[in-house]
């Protein structure tokens, strides 16, 4: 039975089995409990600011597959579109005609009007989510890996040149918004042909520009210098997840730009960022695609950098 959730009824709603293809499972210090939390938080969230949420579940009312689709308002207004994320989350013991069916609801014309974009992220694993959202007819446009650790190994031999990585100051950032607006971030965005390129460009330039502002607090910048120049630059932001009563905060959400001549400098400046994190926050995470074969190869090169999680990324326009 599919039925609507409202936000007065998330607190009473068992969502213990809805943790199956968290991303967060496989992080050191997040129990079943606090990924529960953050689970019910964030669906608490969405409904107050205007999401729309169905529940299947089973004979004995235990939910399968939960589906809520809200608006992204900061990417609604940078992209002058509609931009709408589709959250599923599916029991280990859900199929495809389970998550089918909820989903078919929720984009059913009672939800959605034409010409929103809808997003949605989902684990490797879940099969279920991912075969129903293709039959849905939502495109892949990014496979991406996670890599955290709560710990750094210190005999790694080959991070050479850190001694020309140093703490990003204001009198860098001419310097680093330069190097940003000349370089290419391939992601989901700049593969989707529904989005302007442009758009996406000045996204990331935001996004670099955010970090360097918050520099020293919510966020940390390093920078790569070579005969007096910064030549590359490396900006991580955090996470906390109070907000649903778990005590922990990550740094993650990193960026790197360097010339196209700075070869050498993403290993050192991205194992900096990594042990200054450890430092002020305990845990770490980057995120890559994984068509990016060389800087998979740098993380996982540090061996204390483990995979904790993959996911697929999709999207279509109603």
């Amino acid at each position: 039975m599919i039925k609507v959730c409202l936000e007065e009824e998330v607190a009473a709603l068992d969502v213990s089995g809805l943790v199956s293809f968290s991303r967060l499972r496989r992080y050191p210090g997040f129990p079943v409990e606090s990924l529960v939390a953050i689970l019910r938080a964030d669906l608490i969230s969405w409904l107050a600011d205007g999401g729309r949420c169905l529940v299947k579940v089973d004979d004995a009312g235990k939910p399968l597959v939960l589906a809520c689709l809200h608006r992204l308002r900061w990417d609604t207004d940078h992209f002058a579109m509609p931009m709408l994320r589709l959250q599923i989350f599916c029991s280990a013991g859900a199929n495809i005609e389970d998550v089918g069916e909820l989903v078919r609801d929720l984009l059913s014309k009672n939800f959605t009007r034409s010409g929103e974009h809808i997003s949605a992220e989902v684990d490797i694993d879940d099969y279920a989510s991912l075969n129903a959202l293709l039959g849905a007819g939502f495109q892949i446009f990014d496979l991406r890996r996670t890599y955290c650790t709560n710990r750094m190994r210190h005999d790694i031999d080959f991070v050479r040149m850190r001694s020309r990585v140093r703490p990003y100051c204001e009198g860098d950032r001419n310097a680093v918004m330069k190097l940003v607006s000349q370089v290419h971030f391939p992601s989901r965005f700049s593969r989707d042909p529904s989005i302007p390129a442009g758009l996406v460009a000045q996204m990331y330039e935001k996004w670099f520009a955010t970090l360097l502002q918050d520099h020293g607090a919510a966020a940390n910048a390093v920078v790569y210098e070579r005969k007096g120049e910064v030549v590359a630059c490396g900006a991580i932001g955090e996470r906390s997840y109070r907000y649903a009563g778990v005590d922990r905060k990550i740094r993650t959400g990193s960026l790197y730009a360097g010339r196209a001549d700075a070869v050498g400098a993403y290993t050192p400046v991205l194992y900096q960022l990594i042990v200054d994190a450890l430092e002020s926050h305990g845990l770490v995470d980057t995120t890559a695609s994984m068509n990016n074969t060389t800087v998979c190869r740098v993380l996982e090169g540090f061996r204390s950098y483990k995979s904790a999680a993959a996911s697929y990324s999709l999207s279509r326009l109603v």
